[in-house]
Parts: structure tokens; C-alpha cells; sequence
């Protein structure tokens, strides 16, 4: 068979499911952060306090990022 018609090894299930998990818990991170700024704005936080978690959040959305798109980079390999 020509190398250009082999396919790529398979991409662990272990890779996947542990991206999943991961976008899971970033998931859940996210709303519970969603959800403090939210408190902390209609209990007139200060400005920083409500700065803090924004950035933190920022961090999280990134971390998510980057493991989604890792998950579409292994499904476009026929991993899933």
C-alpha cells in the first residue's frame, strides 16, 4: 500500500476522555466564577475584587480554549 493512503494511528480514548473531564471541570469552574461576579457586582464589590475574578475567568475561558480545540484536532484525526 503507498504511504500516502496509510492511516494515522489512532488517537488514545484515554486522551479523549481525560479532555472531556477536563472541559467539564473548566465548565463547571466557569459558571461558579460567572456567578461570583455576579454576586460581588449587585453586592457593589470593589472595583479589584470583581477585577480578580474577571481575570480569573479570562484564565479559565483560555484553558477551555486550548482543550477544545485539542479535542477537534484529535476528532479530525478519527479519533472519535
Amino acid at each position: 500500500m503507498p504511504a500516502w493512503l496509510t492511516l494515522p494511528p489512532p488517537v488514545p480514548q484515554v486522551e479523549f476522555d481525560k479532555l472531556e473531564a477536563d472541559i467539564e471541570g473548566l465548565t463547571v469552574q466557569s459558571e461558579a466564577l460567572n456567578g461570583e461576579m455576579q454576586a460581588l457586582a449587585m453586592a457593589g464589590a470593589e472595583a479589584g475584587d470583581i477585577e480578580a475574578v474577571a481575570l480569573r475567568l479570562a484564565e479559565v475561558a483560555a484553558q477551555m480554549e486550548a482543550k477544545e480545540t485539542r479535542w477537534l484536532e484529535l476528532a479530525e484525526l478519527g479519533g472519535v
